[in-house]
């Protein structure tokens, strides 16, 4: 904090200087838990800076400051989910570690999960109706998708190094982890399906057991 001294008083006072780091990313977290809220509600093409910028308490120059564009705003809102995520799956997969099977079942019933959720369906959900008029949306999940499969394409590498698996594609074989593991439940959600923790479950649990089936050396 800076501290300076008031004319003529002799005495120091102390300006407030910026929020603390916490107190600045719980408000950078609301902002984007609003905007996330506001695009799934209304869509990207009307999605109002302005409307998110009065439920967040904060100014559009606040706003424009940290994400020149809208684009640049859901870009934010996606990365954070993705962060979380990816946090989550690390932990997931560390804590499982030394039983491939059981690491890859950690990793694909956490995205399970959370592709099931209703915010994500919702943004999943956007993404898909509007990316025919707005490509850059299509940009934005795929760069973030790329992302989450990035440990599990490190850890698919060091097990075929390993001689666990046998696998002459990494990338390829990260995707098809995805259509094998999470896909079934994240297009049931899409299409409105509520389903229970236990069927989500069993839906990875068969995708990884065939996805290792496959790939084992």
């Amino acid at each position: 904090m800076t501290k300076s001294v008031s004319p003529g008083s002799g005495r120091r006072i102390v300006s407030p200087g910026r929020p603390p780091k916490a107190q600045e990313e719980a408000r950078r977290a609301h902002l984007l838990s609003v905007a996330a809220t506001e695009f799934i509600a209304h869509g990207f093409s009307k999605a109002n800076v302005m409307r998110i910028a009065r439920a967040a308490g904060v100014s559009n120059k606040t706003i424009y400051a940290r994400y020149p564009s809208k684009e640049a705003l859901l870009l934010a809102v996606v990365a954070e989910m993705a962060n979380v995520s990816l946090l989550g799956l690390m932990a997931d997969m560390a804590a499982n570690e030394g039983n491939p099977e059981w690491v890859l079942l950690a990793f694909g019933l956490r995205i399970a999960e959370e592709w099931t959720r209703p915010r994500e369906v919702g943004l999943y959900r956007l993404i898909l109706s509007e990316a025919h008029r707005f490509p850059v949306l299509a940009d934005i999940f795929e760069q973030q998708m790329a992302r989450m499969r990035s440990p599990l394409e490190d850890y698919l590498s060091e097990q075929a190094r390993q001689g666990v698996f046998t696998i002459p594609d990494v990338k390829g074989a990260a995707r098809q982890f995805g259509l094998l593991v999470y896909a079934e439940a994240r297009e049931r959600a899409l299409l409105g399906e509520v389903q229970s923790a236990e069927q989500v479950e069993a839906i990875a649990r068969r995708g990884v057991r065939l996805f290792v089936a496959g790939y084992s050396a």
